[in-house]
C-alpha cells in the first residue's frame, strides 16, 4: 500500500503541526483508529529569557495551536503525542491539510527561532499534498530543522514524544 508509506519516509514534527508534526510524527499504521474524545490542555506561557516577552507570547500562541490541532485529531491527548503506529494516514493528512489551510495563521504566532522550520515543513506538506500524498524529497526540510521543531515542544511546549 504505497500511500500508507507516504509519511514513512520522513517523521513529522510540528503539526504535526507539527504534524511532527504536525502537526504528525512518525509512521503510519494499517487499521489505526482516531480518538475521538477531545482533551482540552492549557497552555502555560513559556518562561521569559532575555527575549522579549512577545517571544514568550508567540511561543505560548503557537503552543496551543500545535496543541489543538493535534489533540482535535486524534494524534496527542494531555499534551503527549499518542504512539506513532496508532496514527492512520487519514489523522495524518487531516494535520497537514489543517497546517496549509492554516499555514498564515500558524505562521503568523510562530516564534523567530523556530520560523524557517515551520516554514519549510508546511512546505514539505504541500509537495506531499500535489504528489497524491506519496512519498516526495524533504526538499529545504532537514532532518535538523525537524529536530529543532521537536526539541521546541518539548522544551517550551512541555509536549511529551511516545
Amino acid at each position: 500500500m504505497e500511500e500508507e508509506g507516504m509519511l514513512r519516509t520522513r517523521t513529522l514534527s510540528a503539526l504535526v503541526i507539527g504534524m511532527a508534526s504536525v502537526v504528525v510524527v512518525g509512521p503510519v499504521a494499517s487499521g489505526a483508529k482516531r480518538a475521538t474524545k477531545k482533551a482540552t490542555t492549557a497552555v502555560s506561557p513559556a518562561p521569559l529569557t532575555p527575549n522579549s516577552a512577545a517571544t514568550a507570547a508567540s511561543a505560548a500562541k503557537w503552543c496551543a495551536f500545535v496543541i489543538d490541532v493535534n489533540t482535535r485529531h486524534g494524534y496527542m491527548k494531555n499534551k503527549r503525542y499518542v504512539p506513532a503506529m496508532s496514527v492512520n494516514l487519514q489523522v495524518q493528512k487531516a494535520i497537514a491539510e489543517e497546517g496549509i489551510a492554516r499555514r498564515a495563521q500558524l505562521l503568523a504566532v510562530t516564534p523567530p527561532e523556530i520560523r524557517g522550520a515551520m516554514t519549510a515543513e508546511l512546505d514539505y506538506f504541500v509537495s506531499i499534498k500535489a504528489n497524491g500524498w506519496k512519498p516526495v524529497s524533504s526538499g529545504a526540510f532537514t532532518p535538523a530543522m525537524q529536530q529543532q521543531l521537536v526539541a521546541f515542544q518539548q522544551q517550551k511546549c512541555g509536549i511529551r514524544f511516545g
